[in-house]
């Protein structure tokens, strides 16, 4: 009998869903994405384990799979062209550095430095230098290249203490811990029913989810250190189950907390898919064994598009009080994105987000069926300041808050602003990962322009404006909301007379509105024209024929402001779009704060030194 059956009433009850009036995602414009290419990415169902992005902490650069390698970009670059596309108009990332590979890239993740880029292909590893990138641009070749014998499923690099190393879980069910700069096998881990697979916070040992159930603890050399049983509500003792669920995904969230997600074997395509997720804190203060909370229902898959399911999970520490730990956490077979949090009591619940405040994927604008996730990211060194929550009440513009990255299947990104209502009512500060650079998180650029004083005139008075913009460009800004009425859900036109843009002159009114919880609807944002500017020479253009520009001869760098002199003379700024008639909103400002703080770092103590 399971050791710890003696949990089974707690197990067989869900925790109920946790209705959170304090947090929501808020895009950083309504209803625009980014194209990283001009078609959908190519790849079979069977590939549903891919992860197609990743983006750096440290160095203000992100990655994502294209149909002919990945694509290279600054992060910053990718911000602006969301908070200044024109109304309703997908954009295209035009400046980009595209680096061709032989294979399908079914696998992007970055090393703990951030200074090499491994990409997984269905039997290999490539190894891609960041300055390499940087320097040489799309003729840029990787500095190893590892063929393996088995076909990838997963490729995990350590997360800290042993930074050469990366595990890669294959078909087989079994995983290999090598040295990706030397090649070397570090150790075959003994186990071969593998699954899932997850560093600890500080790499010294790998957590791997088994077909059985069991979470397994291996150090480095393949020494098991722990073990977890399967739960025994998702074991054969609970009736309702047919055999044991095996471990789908899990990740380490700190010491002695995991977050397994156990599934149902499908045997069939028309089988349901049935899988739960469990907090574990194998380690509580209250009892002597590990404590298995089961979670309300998470991604719910209604159609899942020939998709397999694979789990992709994102962790936020310490976003203000109320939010001690939150997981996103997205399915490759469902369009809903789902949180996991933690509250300041220290109780883990699936939470509900307010109406308006979720994320729900776009429909395919080609073909209005459901598009997919295939892969997360966050970027915790957002420098631009928010506008204030209700400039009628307070003009205090807002902390940079975390931004999350969602890739769907067609290779469009969108982006979400990882929103605490309370923090930024308060004034508090976001305080990203330390492993941030602090020359990341400040910027010496000019501040956006502040919301401005309300206007008398009606809206409906104030005629279009085809002044040019601060870019050069010409523009409607006629009909704006303000990012205020985003998170209220109210709109209120405004009008324009003179420069948009960056820089630019604006005369607006900006409702005033009380309720920053409520469950209204994200009202549309609006955004101001970018100038025509040239891509560097070696990329393709796809979309339109006008480029979009930000207005910058001197892209943000990477981690220090300033490009490298091999890349100052071609600059990563400009998007593009069909639109010539485009609106204006209030865009967050560039900040100039440097200290963020840091938050605590996490320690595996408890087993080992």
């Amino acid at each position: 009998m399971n050791s710890f059956s003696i949990l089974e009433e707690e197990e067989e009850d869900y925790v109920q869903k946790t209705s959170v009036e304090y947090f929501k995602f808020v895009s950083l414009a309504t209803d625009i994405r980014v194209d990283i290419q001009d078609k959908p990415l190519e790849f079979s169902s069977k590939d549903s384990s891919v992860s197609l992005i990743a983006c750096s902490i440290k160095n203000g650069y992100f990655i994502a799979a294209s149909n002919q390698g990945f694509v290279y970009g600054e992060t910053a670059v990718l911000r602006k062209g969301f908070y200044n596309a024109p109304k309703g108009k997908n954009i295209s990332f035009t400046d980009k550095i595209e680096v061709n590979v032989s294979s399908p890239v079914l696998q992007l993740r970055l090393s703990y430095d951030e200074s090499h880029i491994i990409v997984g292909t269905s039997r290999a590893l490539l190894i891609y230098q960041l300055s390499d990138i940087q320097t040489d641009r799309e003729n840029v070749k990787p500095v190893k290249e590892w063929n393996l014998d088995e076909e990838i499923m997963d490729v995990r690099p350590n997360t800290e203490s042993h930074p050469n190393l990366v595990a890669i879980l294959f078909s087989n069910n079994q995983c290999r811990i090598m040295d990706m700069m030397d090649g070397t096998t570090q150790c075959q881990l003994p186990s071969e029913d593998i699954t899932a697979l997850c560093w600890s916070p500080k790499g010294r040992q790998i957590v791997c989810g088994r077909k059985n159930g069991y979470l397994e603890h291996y150090d480095i050399s393949g020494n098991k250190k722990d073990s977890l049983p399967i739960p025994s509500a998702v074991s054969t003792e609970n009736e309702e189950e047919p055999a044991d669920r095996y471990v789908k995904d899990v990740l380490w969230i700190d010491n002695n907390t995991f977050l397994p997600i156990y599934a149902r074997e499908r045997s069939n395509e028309e089988d349901e898919f049935v899988f739960d997720g469990f907090i574990i804190n194998r380690k509580p203060h209250s009892e002597d064994g590990p404590q298995y909370t089961r979670l309300a229902e998470l991604t719910p898959i209604f159609s899942n598009g020939g998709h397999g399911d694979h789990f992709y999970m994102e962790i936020i520490h310490n976003l203000g009080e109320e939010i001690k730990c939150m997981v996103v956490i997205a399915n490759a077979a469902s369009t809903e994105i789902s949180v996991v949090g933690q509250d300041a009591d220290g109780e883990w619940s699936t939470w509900e987000i307010p109406e308006g405040g979720e994320i729900l994927l776009p429909l395919s604008e080609e073909t209005f069926m459901d598009t997919y996730p295939v892969g997360l990211a966050l970027d915790f060194a957002p420098n631009e300041t928010l506008p204030p929550l209700d400039a009628s009440i307070d003009e205090t513009r807002v902390q940079p808050m975390p931004i999350l990255y969602v890739l769907n299947d067609e290779a469009k990104v969108s982006a979400y602003h990882c929103y605490n209502i309370t923090l930024a009512r308060t004034g508090g500060t976001y305080k990203p990962p330390a492993s941030v650079s602090t020359s990341t998180v400040s910027s010496s650029s000019t501040p956006a322009p502040s919301i401005p004083a309300a206007s008398t005139a009606p809206a409906s008075t104030a005629p279009a404006s085809t002044t040019p913009s601060a870019f050069g460009s010409f523009a409607s800004t006629q009909g704006t909301s303000s990012f205020s009425d985003l998170l209220s859900g109210k709109t209120k036109s405004v009008s324009s007379d003179g420069f948009g843009g960056f820089g630019g002159q604006t005369t607006a009114s900006i409702p005033s509105f009380q309720n920053l919880g409520s469950s209204q609807k994200l009202a549309p944002i609006m955004s101001s024209p970018l100038t025509a500017k040239p891509n560097f020479s070696n990329t393709p253009s796809f979309g339109s024929t006008s480029n979009i520009g930000f207005g910058t001869t001197t892209p943000l760098g990477f981690g220090s402001g300033t490009m490298s002199s091999a890349m100052t003379d071609k600059p990563l700024a400009s998007f593009k779009s069909s639109s010539t008639a485009e609106d204006k909103t209030d865009k967050p400002a560039a900040t100039t704060f440097t200290a963020f703080g840091q938050s605590e770092a996490t320690s595996d103590s408890v087993l080992y030194s």
